[in-house]
């Protein structure tokens, strides 16, 4: 219950914040955004990743290399998404029937 009013409270303070660049016009606050986009951006870089992100990574580079013909090339997964075919691992079942 207090951890919930201490969220609405964050909430309720951003919705304020929120508000007050309203009022600026439009260039400003593109270049708010785009402070703050450089600012999240910064902040990741020296972020350290998660191990379980790292061994996820490091699960699919040995996967790649154990038979690279399993993957898709960067226009292929590409070319799926512009024809909205969701399913990636199509090609994987094909090859191995």
């Amino acid at each position: 219950m207090l951890h919930e009013r201490a969220a609405q409270t964050r909430i309720s303070a951003m919705n304020v914040r929120l508000d007050e660049p309203k009022h600026l016009p439009i260039s400003e606050r593109l270049q708010l955004v785009e402070d703050l986009w450089d600012s999240i951006a910064c902040d990741i870089e020296s972020a350290p990743l998660p191990e379980s992100l790292k061994a996820e990574m490091d699960r699919r580079l040995d996967a790649y290399l154990q038979d690279p013909s399993r993957s898709l090339s960067l226009e292929e997964v590409q070319r799926r998404m512009k024809g909205g075919q969701r399913e990636f691992g199509s090609r994987r079942r094909r090859q191995q029937n």
